[in-house]
């Protein structure tokens, strides 16, 4: 498999007590022989998804993001997301998200 780096993305979670921001760098595994067509499409909507991406994140609570369950449901999702936007023939070339980091202040 081959790795396509994507921007760092910070955003206030929702919560209500307090201000929590989370921070999301991670790269995108698809395959080999689709990583230059990817590239591309990424770059050419990469101010769509990041926007779309971080209102969705806006939309998580600690507790929807924490432990081994809500790391892998956010990569799932973020995953289905990207290939929703990018890919219109239904076929699914991203085939995992790595994350980088996950921080949560």
């Amino acid at each position: 498999p081959a790795v396509i780096e994507f921007d760092e993305v910070i955003v206030i979670l929702d919560e209500s007590r307090f201000n929590r921001y989370l921070k999301v760098v991670f790269s995108l595994q698809v395959a080999e022989n689709h990583k230059g067509d990817v590239e591309s499409l990424i770059e050419g909507k990469k101010a769509i998804l990041k926007n779309c991406l971080i209102s969705h994140l806006a939309d998580k609570s600690l507790d929807d993001i924490k432990g081994k369950f809500g790391h892998s449901r956010l990569r799932r999702e973020i995953s289905d997301y990207f290939n929703q936007q990018l890919f219109e023939d239904g076929v699914e070339r991203i085939q995992d998200i790595l994350f980088k980091e996950l921080n949560v202040q």
